[in-house]
This record gives structure tokens, sequence and C-alpha cells, in this order.
């Protein structure tokens, strides 16, 4: 187990603490057989009380196995700088780099990966887009959104980024920014995407009848080669995310994917639907993707304005399965190009009365 201490005071006599190291943080490795066995694993100077909790915050994240990730990457821009405004290719880039710094062979085979890759990210948020390029000032903080499927391991390699080197420079295109801060719970977090969760809690979220998923970036469905769909069909949307389920989930947690096609295909209907569309264009191409908010629900309630309506099937199970696929919406993202600022989904609460 993994512990952090800050010396007010030197307990004991030790060649690398001495009384001049009161106000130091140390990270040491508690042997969880014994209740007064310390080894110090890991020092830093003197830290600030707001850098303390950032650390506690890190530890308590990785100090769960199985756990999916959503974090924010906080990122200041050291100088003014003009991106593109779709980014998304050079988020990706960056994100790489970063895991290459701590491990560069899962880099590469994650760049080398075919299919799904075990991550998200969302676009430059925060930056100022007037026309088609994003401004960014000097000294300003901007975020990315990650997302995080593997377990930990990912995790394990932003998280050491900060606690052995602490902040750190990137660049997106010509734009050099400083990565100043990894936001990983909601106590830190005031866009609500901050957060962590498990499979089996993924398992246990409560049976709903009324979902509302908002796609937050723009989305889109490769149907087949260059046929893209855009409208958020409720085969399209599950799908994806049965895809990504069966690809991360445990073997015991798998969804049998025909038996929630049946479903999809015969029981759920869009009964309103308000969306907006979108284009990126990225350095060889452009790409259509909507964004909206869709709200599935019984047919006795009213339909909200700005909303895509779906009408879920009475089944227990069945409806137990479509919820816990849209919880995990929130990790996993939907559709076409996730890990470059599309598909950024979430479910999002809801009044739901029988």
């Amino acid at each position: 187990m993994l512990v952090c201490l800050q010396l007010n005071h030197t307990p004991w006599r030790d060649d690398s603490i001495d009384k001049q190291d009161e106000g130091t943080v140390y990270w040491f490795w508690r042997n969880v057989c014994s209740t007064s066995t310390f080894h110090l694993v890991r020092r830093y100077g003197r830290k600030s009380e707001k850098h303390l909790f950032f650390c506690a915050e890190v530890f308590a994240m990785n100090s769960n196995e199985g756990t999916l990730y959503s974090a924010l990457l906080e990122l200041q821009a050291q100088h003014e700088a003009w991106l593109p405004a779709t980014m998304g290719h050079q988020i990706h880039a960056m994100f790489h780099q970063l895991i290459a710094r701590v491990d560069p062979a899962l880099s590469d085979r994650l760049h080398d990966e075919q299919g799904h890759r075990p991550f998200t990210l969302s676009s430059l948020l925060g930056a100022v887009l007037p026309g088609n390029h994003a401004a960014l000032a000097p000294g300003k903080t901007y975020q990315v959104r990650v997302t995080l499927l593997d377990g930990g391991h990912l995790w394990g390699c932003l998280s050491t980024l900060f606690l052995e080197g602490g902040p750190c420079e990137v660049r997106l295109g010509e734009a050099k920014l400083l990565l100043t801060r990894l936001v990983s719970t909601p106590a830190s977090d005031s866009t609500g995407w901050a957060g962590r969760t498990s499979w089996q809690e993924l398992v246990s979220t409560p049976t709903h009848y009324t979902i509302t998923l908002s796609f937050t970036s723009p989305t889109a469905f490769n149907i087949s080669g260059n046929y893209f769909a855009l409208v958020p069909e409720p085969i399209l949307v599950w799908e994806s995310l049965i895809r990504s389920w069966n690809a991360y989930a445990p073997d015991p947690l798998h969804i049998e994917r025909q038996v929630l096609r049946d479903t999809l295909r015969h029981h759920i209907t869009i009964t309103a639907c308000d969306l907006s569309t979108h284009i990126l264009h990225y350095p060889k191409y452009a790409q259509k993707g909507f964004t909206g908010t869709c709200t599935y629900h019984l047919p006795h309630q009213k339909g909200f304005t700005g909303t895509c309506t779906y009408h879920l099937p009475q089944e227990e199970e069945q409806a137990a399965q479509l919820t816990r696929l849209a919880a995990f919406a929130r990790f996993a993202g939907v559709g076409y190009k996730t890990t470059m600022g599309m598909g950024q989904v979430r479910m999002e609460e809801t009044d739901e009365r029988e």
C-alpha cells in the first residue's frame, strides 16, 4: 500500500532524511503485513497544500485495480498560438508522446493496434474558435478529457509523469503548453466529467426505463467504407457500446450481442429528435458528425425539447443491460474516431417516475 507523509519533525535518523527535511513530502511503501514498517520509495521537495491534495488524489485512484477512468488534462499555453479548429489528430499524437515518456513499448503497441483502443480523447476544451482556427492565449489553461479502459496501466503512466516529474511541456502542432494538472475526481472538476468506476459498479447501475444521452462532440457511425450515419439509431448507439464492453470487460460480464440486437431492432423506437450537424476538417479529409441530447423513455411520459426520445423494453434484464451500457458510454464513447475527439457522450440524470 502506498501512503503519503509530510514530515513536521524528524522521528528517526536516516541517511536520506534529516532535520532540514521537515515539511518535505515523501511516498512510502507500507508493508501490509505490518503496522509499523515503511520503506521510502519516493521523495519530493517542499510542496504546497494543493499539491499534497493532488498527490493523495492520484494515489487513491491508483489503489483500485480493474478501474475505468475519466480525467482531465489541464494544459497551460506558454505563448500565443493558433491551431486548426479540428485538432483531434494532434491531441492523439500528444497522448502517445506522454505515454511513451513512461512506457515506449506500450505507446507503440497502442499505435499499431487495430480496431478498438482502450482510451478516448476529447478536443481541446476552452479554446476560442474564430472561424476554422483555435486561438490560444499565453498563461490561459485549457483541458483535454481522456478516458481509460485498460484497467489501470495507462492511468499509471499518466500519474507517474506527475508524481516523478511534475508539470511537463507538451506540444500541439507548433504550440507549446505546460501539462500542469491531472483532474481525476468529481470534487476537483466543475465540468462533471472526471471520475472513475469499475465493471462491477456499472453492472450494479440501477435499471432505468428513461435514459438521456448527451452527445457532446461530433458523432458519426461508420456503416461501410465511406458511408456514415448521422442519426443515433438505437441499434448503432448500443451496438457500438456492446463492442467496446465485450472488448475490455471481464469475460463473465460479457453481453450476448444477438439477444440485445433483436431488442434494439424491434422494441426501442425514436419518438423525438433534435440534433445539429458539424463538419470536422482533418488534414486529409472532412468528417461530418452530430451533437445533441437524446432522451430514451416510456411512451406515457412527455418528450423534451431538444431531445431524441427512445422507448425502452419492459423486460427487466434487457433494460438493465441497456442501462449499464448507457452508463458505460461516459468512458467508452460511441461511433467513429473516439480517440481523436469524436463520439464523446454521457448518460444524464433524469427524473424518472412510473
